[in-house]
């Protein structure tokens, strides 16, 4: 995942938790797994907190025609 993010634009990526590997240490995905995503993102890419909210909500706005 590392990888991937390092070399995708933001604004080119979605937040979800249901992959197919599990979460190292947690165990199987739920919804709420999400918010860790999240903060390695945040970690990887060195942005804030709330730039990641902002453009993965306005990717799924755009990807779904909401």
């Amino acid at each position: 995942m590392q990888r991937v993010v390092e070399l995708a634009d933001l604004d080119k990526l979605l937040l979800e938790s249901d992959a197919p590997t599990q979460f190292r240490d947690i165990g199987d995905e739920k919804p709420s797994h999400v918010s860790m995503v999240a903060e390695k993102i945040i970690e990887i890419k060195g942005i804030e907190v709330d730039r990641v909210g902002e453009v993965t909500t306005r990717n799924v706005k755009r990807f779904f025609a909401l």
